[in-house]
């Protein structure tokens, strides 16, 4: 059971944010308790993140981070996990999301951040080549084989791998072990990576460009692959030459943004001698901005301006703590949170992070009317919502709010019923305005059960029950409903007390139904309809308009005349001015199931008085993704994805200020041609302006864009290195203005990435980093250099007795009633892995038809 209890650990401790430092503790206690072996954490690891879809949270890699630091687990390990996990999607077709794949290819790119830190031994690096190689040449073969999984796993994948399977070839380890691979020309080792390179070559162009460009490197790797040594030293010394005799752009003195980026001060001085006073303010505030980001620190500013940046502002950063610390004082400061997310500068980061600590607090403790507040602002203010997920994954912020309706329990309400309607609304309605702002997929909600009510309500929350379905007590509570909105004074304490609020929202279609069948046999006036609708504007019952406009959207092509009666009266706003704007809300997610249904429908012209209800933004979602009309006109009717970002990209120069350049084409693009592709393509623009007077605007703009870290996880930056990395081998293609071009974003690209490098030590990281870590030594010179010490379990580092045994009783008695790991758990919990943990032997004798 240790993989499971490590995966339940590993979950509650990203439930509390635990930092990297407090989850290492925690951890070596565990790995004592249970005798966990490096396979059992870092599948622990995997199946606990894989069942939040919790990608891209920085935690995560700092978790995965110490777990390798503290020789926890072996680099080896997580590629062993990480293969098994693949072989287990490959052989489901790729039936998992994709957030799973781009946690193996993250993951994948943080062992390559991690690797060159942490001492190995040649083994240890031979070991992880081998491995690695032999995955790529499995992923190569399934991609020249028509595979049917989605091409952006496996390019996902291929990138991540290729990264790491490059660093482990140029640290100190894996030098030692190529060289020891020298005299054997059939060595395992240079055989796995002769035939990955040999794969790319069909699959990934790119990519065997950038390992036959390191296998040059190494001698030792294959005569067959490696060129004459005269020729390419010769090529390698052209190269430096043409890169010399590249001179620096001339960066135009009016870019203010551009000037400021470089942080020097002989620039500094030309600014101000050069710009007004106006364009000198507009510098001294973005450069306040980046300190209050933490992109610079304010003695840098000082140093370059000669001024105290502070002395002419109050504002400042407020630390997390310092927030969650005000919400505890005093309970109303956390909606007022929510309402100054947006407007506070730099301070975005320690805002979401606070509120969501706040409100996962709430949750544990079942204070669900301080969560119906800070819900209702977030529901009243959409555009919060945009800044929390830029710092919180949305998984990780919804996962306690679903797994908090899934255990509401209707026995132990005491007192007035209505009040608790309420509250448990709200945090539906905020489930549900996240899914619909971001567009969001069920699986990326951060559902803990699939059998809950949440997962209930998303799947059949919109359909309606015939009465032979239902059983008595939902016919019972149907009746009372129908009584208490069409015949009474009101609505009773006593039908929300019998009838619970997980029961009322699925019945709220069928409820719907009957009375739409009332009116059309006369058995139910137009305007007792219409009154008791009217209860459903009520603040407590509102977020029943979710479902009532789900079902409303089918109902009204069916039964027009009656449809339309039952969705006006629910179409009017309510008086008061703070149940109105979440009845706003509502209208704009009704909307886009509106506009979608009644836009294809054949007779759409007879729906407009129907659709002008609807009259909110022209899109309420502001997620990434692109409709089937978008891809199809930027595939098809642009000559494809990459050649209409070139158009988009030249659009900003020549159509400035129209809002016509679409940030998803980015991703997009990556996800159809790889991050080489986009950079192919980046490049091509930037020469076809090399003798144009927009060039270094241009430059500006396509640096900006790859300096920028892409939404998939892989860098933009990362290919361009590879592709600078190339220069002689451009050059032989005799037009000297790719390479050139190539120079010049290359340049431009690290001067941005090193200037707006995170400073340590402005303010306290909410998310802890591990550089404050003592490393262990490892004496290299005591460990064989042989696969024999494979066999060796992994060190285990002592743990400070700081943490008490019982900090970890009380982590896992929080865990006990988790339920059971999602459908990425492997099977029977001990015997995940078919083969021995320590001696994985050759990956070439696995059934590849898995991959």
């Amino acid at each position: 059971m240790a993989r499971s209890q490590l995966a339940s650990l590993v979950r509650e401790c990203l439930h509390q944010r635990k930092s990297s430092n407090e989850f290492n503790q925690i951890l070596g206690f565990a790995i004592k308790r249970w005798k966990s072996t490096g396979p059992d954490i870092i599948a622990g690891l995997v199946s606990a993140v894989a069942g939040f879809c919790l990608d891209n949270d920085v935690l995560i890699s700092g978790y995965l981070q110490v777990i390798l630091i503290s020789h926890h687990a072996q680099f080896s390990d997580c590629l062993y996990v990480f293969i098994r996990h693949w072989q287990v999607f490959a052989a489901n077709n790729g039936a998992q999301t994709s957030g799973y794949v781009r946690l193996l290819a993250q993951m994948i790119t943080d062992l390559a951040v991690t690797i060159p830190s942490i001492p190995l031994t040649p083994a240890q690096a031979r070991k992880n080549i081998i491995w690695c190689s032999r995955w790529l040449q499995a992923l190569f073969k399934l991609a020249t084989a028509g595979a049917k999984h989605n091409d952006e796993h496996i390019t996902l994948l291929v990138t991540a791998l290729s990264g790491f399977l490059l660093t482990t070839l140029n640290i100190p380890a894996g030098l030692t072990a190529v060289k020891a691979a020298q005299d054997d020309l059939d060595d395992p080792l240079k055989r796995a990576v002769r035939e990955a390179i040999h794969g790319s070559m069909t699959a990934f162009p790119d990519i065997s460009m950038q390992l036959l460009s390191e296998a040059h490197k190494h001698p030792a790797l294959d005569e067959t692959i490696r060129p004459d040594t005269n020729n390419s030293q010769a090529s390698e010394m052209a190269a430096i030459n043409f890169e010399n005799n590249v001179a620096n752009s001339q960066i135009v003195p009016t870019r203010v943004a551009t000037y400021v980026l470089l942080y020097d001060k002989e620039l500094w001085n030309d600014l101000t001698a050069l710009a007004s006073p106006e364009a000198l303010a507009i510098a001294k505030h973005f450069l306040h901005i980046c300190i209050l980001h933490q992109m610079i620190s304010s003695e840098t500013v000082q140093k370059l301006t000669g001024e105290d940046p502070n002395a002419t502002t109050a504002k400042g950063l407020f630390p997390r703590q310092a927030l969650v610390d005000q919400v505890s004082a005093n309970a109303t400061r956390a909606p007022r949170l929510v309402e100054e997310l947006c407007k506070n500068d730099g301070n975005a980061g320690s805002f979401s992070q606070a509120i969501v600590q706040v409100m996962h607090r709430y949750c544990q403790t079942r204070d669900t009317q301080h969560l119906k507040e800070i819900a209702n602002v977030f529901v009243r203010q959409p555009q919060a919502i945009n800044s929390l997920t830029m710092f919180v994954t949305p998984a990780f912020f919804l996962a306690p709010f679903c797994t908090l309706l899934d255990e509401w329990t209707w026995d132990d309400i005491h007192g007035e019923s209505q009040p608790v309607y309420e509250e448990f609304g709200s945090i539906l309605l905020l489930i549900m305005t996240v899914k619909f702002r971001l567009g969001l997929r069920n699986e990326e909600l951060g559902l803990t059960s699939h059998s809950g009510f949440v997962a209930h309500f998303l799947a059949s929350g919109q359909s309606e029950k015939f009465l032979s379905q239902m059983s008595d007590s939902e016919k019972s509570n149907l009746g009372a409903w129908i009584h208490n909105l069409y015949e009474s004074e009101g609505i009773s304490d006593e039908v929300t007390s019998n009838c619970s609020a997980k029961e009322f929202y699925l019945m709220v279609p069928t409820l719907l139904r009957q009375s739409m069948a009332a009116l059309a046999a006369g058995t139910l006036p137009q305007d007792r309809l219409e009154g008791g609708l009217d209860y459903l504007l009520e603040p407590f019952l509102l977020p029943s308009l979710l479902p009532s406009f789900e079902w409303l959207s089918q109902a009204i092509l069916k039964d027009r005349k009656s449809a339309a009666i039952i969705l006006r009266r629910l179409a009017r706003s309510p008086e008061n001015a703070e149940t109105s704007k979440l009845h706003r809300t509502i209208m704009d997610i009704a909307s886009v199931t509106f506009k979608a249904v009644l836009g294809q429908s054949s007779e759409k012209s007879q729906y407009a008085d129907i659709l002008e209800l609807f009259d909110g933004p022209a899109s309420f979602s502001v997620n990434s993704g692109v409709s089937g009309a978008e891809l199809t006109g930027w595939t098809h009717e642009h000559g494809g994805s990459c050649a209409y970002l070139q158009k988009a990209v030249r659009d900003l120069i020549a159509i400035p200020n129209t809002g016509l350049y679409q940030p998803n084409i980015v991703s997009v693009a990556m996800s159809m041609r790889g991050p080489a592709g986009v950079i192919q393509a980046l490049v091509t623009v930037l020469v076809q302006y090399a003798a144009n007077n927009n060039f270094h605007q241009m430059l500006d703009i396509v640096a900006t864009l790859v300096a920028c870290r892409a939404p998939i996880g892989i860098t933009l930056r990362n290919s361009l290195q590879l592709l600078h990395a190339r220069l002689a081998s451009l050059l032989k293609s005799g037009d000297p203005l790719f390479p050139q071009a190539t120079v010049h974003l290359y340049r431009r690209v690290e001067l941005y990435a090193n200037a707006l490098r995170p400073h340590a030590g402005i303010d306290e990281n909410p998310l802890d980093n591990l550089d404050g870590m003592e490393l262990p030594e490892i004496d290299l010179d005591q460990v064989p250099v042989t696969l024999d010490e494979s066999k060796k379990q992994p060190a285990q580092t002592t743990q400070p007795e700081t943490l008490a045994n019982d900090a970890l009783d009380q982590i896992l008695t929080e865990t006990a009633e988790m339920n059971q790991m999602d459908n990425y758990e492997m099977n029977d919990d001990n015997n995940i892995f078919v083969m021995d943990q320590y001696e994985l032997g050759d990956i070439g004798d696995l059934d590849m038809t898995m991959f």
